[in-house]
């Protein structure tokens, strides 16, 4: 999430990085959110080979409408150094990291490098931001944010925050109950792909702690008629 930067905007901009499950990530937060506020969303990561980084996200930030509650955008990294830049103009307070994969690790030499230059994101972040996480990723699950920042876990394992149980699929859609302290509710996804679980887990964790039970949120239509669908 960005905070206001030289008067450019005073809204709140979701963040994400991953690889993997990125995109399916990117289509339910910004889906979830758009239900209940005005929302601004990106079509392309803003990442040093598209544009350079900082013309390209002061640009991107620049064309988000006036009347615009919360933006959703991607940021991407793949060599050192990169993550910090971003993270400086973006001047975030909240970003989801979905996965530590194995893309750009000739750049970077290794999966902590990769970890490491992820959480750089941290480098722009005000002291009281907070990170969600995939709680099933190793790497992830046992970051500890620097500066006594907040740390959300979502996933299927247990000690997650926001955590999937009982999943199966029906008909080859996922069907799970999402938990949150007190609070349970099934979900019955219309994508492809048990993956996607995890996606939903990290939307229902942001939109959350924004305030939007999951109960309203299951109530939400979710489908990418471009993606995972049965032919």
């Amino acid at each position: 999430f960005l905070q206001n930067s030289g008067n450019v905007m005073d809204r709140t901009i979701a963040v994400l990085q991953g690889l993997l499950v990125l995109i399916g990530c990117f289509q339910f937060l910004r889906i979830r959110l758009q239900a209940f506020q005005k929302i601004c969303h990106t079509e392309i990561d803003i990442h040093g080979n598209i544009l350079p980084e900082n013309i390209g996200l002061q640009c991107l930030v620049a064309e988000i409408p006036e009347n615009a509650e919360i933006g959703v955008i991607e940021l991407g990294m793949s060599e050192p150094g990169e993550m910090t830049r971003i993270a400086n103009v973006a001047r975030v307070n909240c970003a989801v990291v979905t996965n530590i994969g194995v893309a750009h690790i000739q750049q970077l030499g290794s999966k902590e490098n990769i970890l490491k230059e992820k959480l750089h994101i941290q480098d722009g972040m005000s002291e009281d931001g907070t990170l969600f996480l995939n709680g099933d990723d190793p790497l992830l699950r046992n970051v500890i944010p620097e500066n006594g920042r907040k740390k959300i876990l979502y996933g299927l394992s247990e000690g997650c925050d926001y955590r999937g149980e009982d999943l199966h699929l029906e008909n080859g859609h996922p069907v799970f109950t999402a938990v949150h302290g007190d609070e349970k509710v099934q979900l019955h996804l219309e994508v492809m792909g048990v993956h996607m679980v995890q996606n939903a887990l990290a939307a229902l964790a942001v939109a959350g702690e924004y305030g939007i039970s999951m109960e309203k949120l299951s109530l939400i239509h979710i489908s990418e008629p471009t993606r995972l669908q049965l032919i």
